[in-house]
């Protein structure tokens, strides 16, 4: 059942069933918008067939809810409303928000024109937003109650006080997390598409004042005027056909500008005549419990292992031949590796080849990652490790043990680093058992790991189970190969580093530096035939692997392999050029220590594709053009969380790498970073957080499940959606389908803007499912390079600082803190949770 909150001026306690409304709310002072809820779908749980899914819903009778005479409005203290008057005008957008799995017959579905699904009864649950144009301006602090009639089983009448400073507005929107004091750029848009009304006409907004309020004493701190950014046609893709005129908003947009305000604390915007914002923060830190949150559901996504905690819903632990119950005997080693067969995921055909290489169980090997919805393993999961290494050699200050809070917190090192070596151990695991049992000579296997062609992911008649009562059904670990196993010695060789960095030992004491040089040997005398595995060169990964040698230990061979295989590249540093895994290896060679000298001529030719490749992803395209300032690949599509992640890792990267040797350039980036992290924290057309169980609103409907099935119900906290998916209209349509929402949208589905098409659609995996590499590693990624720089203190109750910003990690143990240092003179003291949810303030005079 979805659940009602509690509004601001609008409290509905209990949810009828049938067209419930939700909240009468102003969008302007001309505007009211009335949002209704037609109902909610009982999904199945574990234990039973996702058939019994069922609809609960009594649809609005749209019809008289778009009659002008259907409404009413009146006022005890503005006389222009004493006697009730209904609107002058209404719109109306309406889509569905939740639905059912059902597909009663399959056949030629007429809405789609093609063949499809074709159910009887009701297989979703529709949202609606009505639009009442009023016949003069609400007035600054006068009451109104909005007469609705029969339209809504819950209630008829709902009463407000209009006052800007506390009604909130769909028409604002603000990074409702918080923005840095470190962001040289600070922005709230007002802007809004009105289904059939189409875009919010501001012009006469245009001047108008706004105000940054105190949420603590509703006092205004800031003022500014509401100015005109970009019209409603304004260009912002490449891909023109993936959303009408090729914007992703649908409306003109007016920014408020109130980047010179600076002071830490809790605010909210409020514009005249229009409303306020959802609330937000303005401390240095406003990207920390984003980056948390983000880790925290890359944690909750290792498989092996039993999750508890307070954060995290609670799983046995799945596919681990020693705990998982009736797995034994389940996980095979095959000894055909993932480049041998025809498709990177799974293809039928390539069935025979993999069973032909079977030679055992394993037993000792566990701990990949689940990539998303489902529990599989890609080789290209080895991001997570190299980007969180990258991220944290760079950023080094910013990252403590403990702040993420995982199971390794506590133990001495950065809990980033903890979560990087995941998986470069899982490979660890797996190599040792192979040598042990004679099925490999010391590479490094593991590129693909699956179940898919020996059962599904179902119980017998399609009932939902988790992935630890996932034990029934062959699961196979890809064959050894030169790839995997390069890739292995490079995370290996830049884990290494990195505990050098932090000044601590790996936990197991493993030498991971001779780890990494042992694999990249097995990989060299093993890198004859195809130089290309699906999309991955042999070449890219050598590069990789040898600048991270040769970071680690500044052997010359290293060195002269990792320039031979660079200038093989033919990579110019006017050319935009490094992408994924093409970049690895240049990251690391140009973020050399001072104590390894590097090829002077490479170095520049790389620091200029680096910064020509970050120019393209933030600035060429994106500067002037997009009206809430986010950045990405202007012609990326739009797929794969192009409108729900920070998808700027090239950018974030030479951010990185150019903040010492280039900080005009690194400055650039940064306010891009920035306000691309804006967008998808709340800067959107739905005042959406992007990620789930964050923020005032964030998605609900999610494909996962283990979410779906585990005791505690409920979506997982952390987890980053794939989101709008560009439409091609083409293959069977049913509950899976990303477009299958088309048939219940008010105007029609291609009429709404790109960035409006998220449906809580959790029945669909290329909507509303995620991967540990695509989404969440990109968006811990970007929000990780803009934290504040942090002073651990990991046992001590009693410190000097030279900082005016002075976090510690974790909580010390003594409830008496001691702080010395010059700059503490009539400086506040605030004690905080690692969120940022104040404990103590304390005044030093």
């Amino acid at each position: 059942m979805k659940k009602i909150i509690q509004l601001l001026f609008v409290v509905i306690c209990q949810h009828s069933f049938g067209s419930d409304i939700v909240s009468v709310r102003p969008l302007t002072n001309k505007i009211i918008v009335v949002h209704f809820d037609d109902g909610y779908v009982q999904h199945h749980i574990a234990g039973q067939s996702y058939t019994d899914d069922f609809a609960v819903v009594s649809p609005l009778n749209t019809i008289f809810a778009m009659q002008l005479n259907s409404y009413t409005i009146s006022s005890s203290n503005d006389s222009f409303y004493t006697n009730p008057l209904n609107p002058t005008d209404i719109g109306r957008k309406s889509k569905g928000t939740d639905y059912t799995m059902d597909c009663d017959s399959y056949g030629y579905n007429a809405f789609f024109n093609n063949n499809g699904c074709n159910n009887i009864g009701e297989d979703h649950a529709k949202e609606h937003w009505v639009y009442l144009f009023l016949p003069q301006g609400l007035v600054e602090g006068k009451s109104y109650t909005i007469n609705t009639g029969n339209l809504a089983s819950n209630g008829s009448t709902f009463s407000f006080t209009y006052t800007t400073n506390t009604i909130r507005s769909e028409a604002v929107h603000v990074n409702q997390i918080g923005y840095s004091t470190n962001a040289t750029q600070k922005f709230g848009y007002v802007y809004s598409w009105l289904g059939d009304k189409g875009g919010l006409n501001l012009t006469q907004y245009a001047g108008t004042p706004f105000k940054i309020v105190n949420t603590q004493n509703n006092t205004a701190v800031f003022t500014g005027t509401l100015a005109f950014r970009k019209n409603k046609d304004n260009l912002e893709t490449g891909q023109f056909s993936d959303t009408p005129n090729g914007n992703f908003l649908g409306a003109d947009v007016y920014e408020c500008d109130f980047s010179a305000f600076n002071t830490v604390g809790d605010y909210v915007l409020a514009i005249e005549n229009i409303g306020c914002s959802f609330p937000f923060k303005i401390s240095c830190d406003a990207t920390r419990e984003p980056f948390i949150t983000v880790m925290q559901g890359l944690y909750q996504n290792r498989s092996g292992i039993e999750l508890t905690g307070s954060y995290t819903q609670n799983r046995p632990a799945p596919h681990n031949v020693q705990l998982t119950p009736g797995f034994a005997g389940r996980l095979k080693y095959t000894t055909t590796k993932w480049c041998d067969v025809s498709g990177s995921d799974v293809a039928v055909e390539d069935k025979p080849l993999w069973d032909a290489g079977i030679v055992g169980d394993l037993t000792d090997t566990w701990g990949w990652y689940q990539d998303a919805g489902d529990w599989d393993g890609y080789l290209r999961h080895m991001r997570i490790p190299t980007y969180l290494m990258f991220l944290y050699e760079n950023n080094t200050d910013s990252f403590a043990d403990s702040d993420i809070q995982i199971p390794e917190s506590g133990n001495g090192q950065p809990d980033i680093l903890d979560e990087a070596r995941w998986l470069v151990r899982f490979y660890k695991r797996l190599k040792d058992e192979l040598v042990t049992k004679g099925w490999g000579t010391g590479g490094v296997g593991g590129s693909r790991i699956m179940g898919d062609l020996w059962g599904t992911d179902l119980f017998p008649g399609d009932v939902g189970r988790g992935s630890w009562q996932d034990n029934d059904r062959t699961w196979i670990v890809s064959g050894e190969d030169a790839f995997a196993t390069y890739w292995y010695a490079a995370t290996a060789a830049h884990y290494a580093f990195c505990l050098q960095k932090a000044g601590v030992t790996d936990a197991e004491n493993i030498n991971w530096q001779q780890e990494a040089i042992a694999a990249y040997t097995w990989a060299q005398a093993n890198s004859s035939g195809n130089p290309n595995c699906h999309d991955y060169s042999l070449r890219d990964m050598r590069m990789y692997a040898a600048a991270s040698l040769y970071k680690l230990t500044g052997l010359q061979s290293y060195n002269s392999q990792f320039v031979t295989d660079f200038n093989a590249t033919g990579i110019a540093n006017n050319f935009v050029e490094f992408f994924d895994a093409k970049a690895y290896g240049a990251w690391q060679y140009a973020t050399l220590p001072s104590t390894i000298t590097p090829n002077s001529e490479v170095l520049q030719t790389i620091l200029g594709a680096v910064e020509a490749t970050a120019d393209f992803t933030l600035l060429d395209y994106n500067v002037g053009e997009r009206a809430c300032r986010w950045s990405g690949n202007f012609f990326m599509p739009m797929l794969i969380g192009q409108a729900t992640s920070p998808l700027v890792v090239e950018g974030t990267m030479a951010y990185l790498i150019l903040k010492n040797s280039n900080p005009s350039k690194a400055a650039q980036y940064k306010e891009r970073l920035y306000t691309t992290s804006d967008y998808f924290l709340g800067n959107n057309p739905l005042n959406m957080t992007y990620i789930t169980g964050l923020g005032d609103r964030s998605p609900t409907g999610i494909f996962h499940f283990d979410s779906w099935y585990s005791s505690s119900g409920g979506v997982r906290k952390g987890v980053v959606p794939y989101g709008a998916w560009r439409s091609d209209f083409n293959g069977v349509f049913g509950w899976w389908r990303y477009e299958w929402p088309a048939k219940t949208t008010y105007p029609s589905y291609e009429s709404f803007p790109g960035h409006e098409r998220w449906f809580d659609q959790r029945t669909s995996p290329l909507g509303c499912e995620f991967t540990v590499d695509q989404t969440n590693l990109l968006s811990a990624f970007t929000f990780g390079s803009l934290l504040c720089n942090s002073q651990p203190v990991l046992a001590n109750n009693s410190f000097e600082t030279k900082k005016e910003t002075l976090f510690a990690y974790p909580n010390p143990s003594k409830k008496d803190i001691t702080i010395s240092g010059e700059k503490l003179e009539n400086q506040l003291i605030k004690a905080s949770t690692l969120l940022g949810q104040s404990i103590q303030i304390e005044m030093i005079n």
